[in-house]
């Protein structure tokens, strides 16, 4: 089967909710503080499969969002969209946390870029001593474009991967 027609019969497949997802994604994170500032890094593992990468060379945009959320009072979200383009044989990874746009030819650093979020900055120290809830939740939701008939569930079986820690006081979080 030529790869073109390979490609086509994955994506008819996963629009249709007939492939499954190969591995439950894992999120991996690690909170740290300046003087000033709490930050997390997180990592998606297990969170590329077949299916993401035909669509991904297909030409499908994918985005990955982390969702944050520092007790109550504190939310917020770093986006990360991934493109490629077939024509160029070129990958487009934009970041939030930037505003800018990495170019690669390589798959492999593609997707650590896309999969990769590090030095978010989640609240003041300030802040974080101030809230009496001091848990930290961080989610990772995967898109598609709304005008898409993908269901993005399909490739990570359904799952959020999401982490969660509680400090009781700001000294607990490590510089």
């Amino acid at each position: 089967m030529g790869n073109w027609l390979k490609d086509l019969v994955v994506t008819l497949g996963i629009a249709l909710g007939l492939v499954q997802a190969q591995t439950d994604p894992a999120l991996l994170c690690k909170i740290t503080r300046t003087r000033e500032a709490v930050y997390a890094a997180a990592v998606l593992e297990n969170s590329m499969n077949e299916d993401m990468d035909t669509l991904i060379h297909a030409g499908n945009p994918m985005t990955v969002r982390f969702v944050y959320t520092v007790g109550s009072e504190i939310s917020g979200e770093y986006v990360h969209t991934i493109i490629y383009s077939p024509k160029e044989k070129l990958y487009s990874v934009s970041y939030s946390e930037t505003g800018r746009v990495h170019e690669t030819s390589s798959t492999e650093a593609a997707y650590s870029i896309f999969l990769g979020f590090y030095s978010l900055f989640l609240c003041t120290v300030e802040d974080f001593s101030e809230i009496p809830d001091k848990k930290i939740r961080i989610q990772s939701i995967l898109e598609l474009p709304e005008d898409n008939f993908f269901d993005p569930g399909v490739l990570w079986n359904y799952q959020t991967p999401e982490w969660d820690i509680e400090y009781s006081k700001i000294t607990e979080i490590p510089y």
